[in-house]
């Protein structure tokens, strides 16, 4: 089950929809999130195709499949953590409304909490009967991202029931706080700058999935509690810090995966509550933690317990964050990898380590019957992945003979790996303890105060015509963010490379003359301070900007001048693209026309009208709704083209008139 070797998991495969259903809707949580990494799971949301197909570079699939999302999807993020490469910098308006930032606040001046959960919620329907839904949850410790750290992945499903059905239900177990959880999600959005379908699609989600009962993938496990949650997301008491602390204190065993660990003695540092444990029967050989180095710098406080149990770490073979293969993979394209060195920075600031996030408990009843508990998400040991932070996790249970130690040969922890050699090293006592009396690097003030800063400015943008391009105004508010000192601020919009300053006494940026497929609602912060002691690299992050009812008028024309440039910059293009969207396996077709030009030629291929006039009957009679819907998109994004691009656009309109049934 957790097996590094055998059980590999392909992130394009969670987000598939299975044989016989299409996706309605995908709401996705992630602490940082990658545009680039956002697009590409968009190819197998909304094409049922493969992340590193052949089709992931080509800017006509990627328009495709973000075309067919459109209103289907929904992605919360902490704000301040959204990145780019820089791949396909004119694309990203196409996801801008699909993105929700989350700015958590402290209460009574505690420290701030982070939105730190890693889920999908997919809902697909029936193709036969559209009437039936059903739902697929996946729980991961990974971000959306092209980190290559090893993490950890799971998957929950519910069976397909008629919406009426799962309507007049009653809530499973758990449901309840389910219910309350998706509802808070609801409100983000509410607060947040996501588009109003959002709201709507978080708040049918929130009726619906609490009444479906789901399962496992694995029947040698049983759901335990559907979902766990902690900070806000936590009501109802259905805390994961409840659990843990509970079955921690009456467990033989444990196994503790995180990366991370806390280094104060408070009583809800984790740490704790296993010296608590161990106090009460824990067995100390018999209590495994797996971390990564760098979290054990600075655990003097923490040293009894540590020298007590054993410790796994990543092979420092492994954990390369400089391996140039890797980052070619990262920055999906080549050109951006040669000339975006903040994309190299910001990937190699994530070496390849442990990132998953696994807590394993073995409890003996009575009798003497042992039962494994397993807990895998996105939560730390740490005070804030228990306590503060909103974080996600999934409880499972086995009853079966074994399980624990079977969990113990998949992770590699056990004699007989170790000798073999594993993906985890055990560390020695003398390796613990001069490790632990090293200094952990630490941020400095400014990149904490510039953190901040991201969550806590907020930007309007108004967006004017100027002669066939548009200036774009953004009007800064840091009134409630830190004041960043001894450096310079600048701003950018994400598509461009003009950097500006603000000046004195003023609080408005304008940008001139921005063509219209560079307008975007993202602007990129950049903190250079003045002393280069302070750091090596400038800090940057992206926030989403505010925008009044005129300016998202102008940015709706986007999409149509985004598809006459990638889609429909002649005829034969538009060709491509119309037979790529009718095609029943668009990844062969692309892969097809990708070799045709190579080749230097198109012959052969399916790109005459007849061609196109075949695809769209069998459209037409497959699923004639959806067929007229994609017509009428097409047409909508060539209204103002008066070329008839060797009259593709008559016989568009001549389906355009065909009723639907």
């Amino acid at each position: 089950m957790l097996d590094s070797g055998t059980d590999r998991v392909n992130y394009g495969d969670l987000l598939t929809a299975p044989t016989g259903f299409h996706l309605d809707f995908a709401l996705g949580t992630t602490y940082s999130l990658d545009l680039d990494a956002l697009m590409s799971a968009c190819l197998s949301l909304g094409l049922s195709t493969s992340l590193d197909s052949a089709i992931a570079d080509n800017p006509m699939a990627l328009f495709a499949a973000l075309s067919e999302m459109r209103g289907k999807l929904v992605v919360f993020c902490e704000k301040g953590k959204v990145r780019f490469s820089g791949a396909y910098k004119q694309l990203y308006s196409q996801i801008e409304d699909s993105i929700v930032e989350v700015d958590l606040r402290g209460e009574n001046g505690q420290d701030y909490p982070s939105f730190h959960p890693k889920l999908w919620i997919l809902r697909f329907l029936s193709n036969e009967r559209p009437e039936k839904a059903m739902y697929r949850v996946c729980i991961l410790s990974r971000n959306l991202t092209f980190d290559a750290s090893w993490d950890v992945a799971g998957t929950l499903h519910a069976d397909a029931k008629p919406i009426k059905d799962i309507m007049s239900g009653y809530r499973a177990s758990g449901g309840s706080s389910l219910q309350g959880t998706l509802e808070v999600l609801a409100n983000y959005a509410s607060n947040g700058k996501g588009a109003d379908f959002i709201q709507q699609s978080v708040e049918r989600i929130a009726l619906e999935l609490p009444r479906m009962h789901l399962k496992t993938e694995d029947r040698a496990w049983s759901l335990k509690h559907p979902l766990l949650f902690s900070g806000q997301w936590a009501n109802n008491g259905n805390r994961f810090s409840k659990q843990f602390n509970a079955l921690l204190g009456k467990s033989r065993r444990a196994i503790i995966v995180s990366p991370f660990l806390s280094d104060d003695l408070t009583r809800t540092n984790p740490l704790n509550s296993v010296c608590r444990a161990l106090q009460r029967g824990l067995d100390e050989e018999g209590t495994y933690l797996v971390t990564r180095r760098s979290a054990l710098l600075g655990q003097s406080s923490n040293l009894p317990l540590l020298l007590k149990i054993p410790i796994y770490t990543v092979r420092n073979e492994l954990v390369d964050d400089n391996d140039e293969s890797l980052l070619q993979d990262a920055l999906t394209d080549q050109a951006a990898s040669q000339q975006n060195d903040d994309a190299r920075n910001l990937w190699r600031a994530e070496p390849r380590d442990i990132h998953a996030k696994i807590f394993v408990f073995e409890e003996v009843d009575a009798t003497g019957k042992p039962s494994t508990h397993l807990f895998y998400g996105s939560a730390n040991a740490t005070r804030r992945g228990m306590e503060t932070n909103d974080e996600v996790m999934v409880h499972l249970v086995s009853e079966k003979d074994g399980s624990f130690d079977k969990i113990l040969q998949d992770l590699g922890l056990d004699e007989e790996s170790q000798q073999r050699g594993s993906l985890f090293e055990r560390l020695s006592l003398e390796s613990v303890e001069n490790i632990v009396d090293q200094e952990p690097r630490k941020d400095s003030e400014i990149e904490r105060a510039f953190a901040h800063f991201l969550r806590r400015v907020e930007i309007d943008m108004t967006i004017t015509d100027s002669a066939q391009e548009y200036d774009v105004t953004l009007r800064i508010n840091n009134a409630d963010a830190p004041t960043l000192s001894g450096g310079t601020i600048r701003y950018s919009l994400i598509t461009q490379t003009a950097e500006k300053c603000l000046q004195a006494n003023s609080n408005e940026l304008v940008f001139n003359h921005v063509p219209i497929e560079h307008l975007t609602e993202f602007v990129r912060i950049t903190f250079a301070p003045a002393s280069s002691e302070e750091s090596s690299v400038p800090s940057s992050g992206i926030v989403k900007c505010s925008l009044n009812g005129t300016s998202q008028q102008i940015l709706e024309k986007r999409r149509s001048a985004l598809f006459k440039k990638v889609c429909a910059k002649d005829e034969n293009a538009l060709l491509e693209y119309l037979n790529f969207r009718l095609s029943d396996n668009p990844e062969l077709y692309a892969s097809v026309i990708s070799r045709a030009r190579q080749g230097g030629s198109t012959h052969g291929l399916s790109l005459k009208l007849e061609g196109l006039y075949e695809n769209l009957i069998e459209a037409f009679r497959t699923d004639a709704k959806n067929a007229s819907a994609f017509i009428k998109d097409c047409l909508s994004m060539l209204e103002e083209d008066s070329n008839d691009l060797g009259g593709l656009r008559a016989m568009l309109e001549a389906f355009g008139t065909v009723k639907e049934g």
